[in-house]
């Protein structure tokens, strides 16, 4: 049974070790179909241009990438933000992005977000200490400053009288 469990997980990394292969010859592919002159890099009107194409959209569609998020993608390619997608960044950047999120992957932002928000509370915290420590002068009031917005300052004035002829 233990021999059996060791061939069945054997064949099991073997099957997606050629899956990630295959894939990666298609992505390689299709850098070729969106670098448009050839240089081994995809500007972003390469990548835009490229995206009008049946054929690319088919492919993007087919790695679980939607055309509607084409910006954000590009972005997300860009891992060095140079504006331009080498082809590293670009067979990468789509491993990492193509298909559903997994479980894993939304745990891994629920983590990194609470050790955001706990550096920001720290921040703060440190912030008001510092403000508490400000010496505040017990006369001191603050006065508001005129800018050139306020309305003119017209002294109150009493009507006069009337006086009968």
């Amino acid at each position: 049974a233990i021999e059996l469990a060791k061939r069945d997980r054997s064949m099991m990394i073997e099957k997606q070790s050629i899956h990630r292969e295959s894939s990666r010859a298609h992505l390689i592919a299709l850098v070729s179909q969106v670098d448009a002159d050839g240089d081994g890099v995809i500007s972003k009107d390469e990548f835009f241009s490229a995206l009008q194409e049946e054929g690319v959209q088919e492919f993007m569609d087919a790695l679980g990438i939607d055309p509607d998020n084409a910006a954000e993608a590009f972005l997300l390619l860009d891992s060095d933000g140079d504006g331009m997608i080498q082809l590293m960044e670009f067979v990468q950047g789509m491993e990492k992005i193509r298909g559903e999120a997994k479980g894993v992957d939304i745990q891994m932002l629920l983590l990194h977000t609470r050790k955001i928000i706990d550096m920001l509370n720290g921040i703060q915290g440190i912030q008001s200490s510092l403000v508490a420590r400000i010496p505040v002068h017990p006369t001191a009031v603050p006065r508001k400053t005129r800018n050139r917005w306020d309305e003119p300052q017209v002294p109150h004035v009493p009507p006069s009288p009337k006086r009968v002829p």
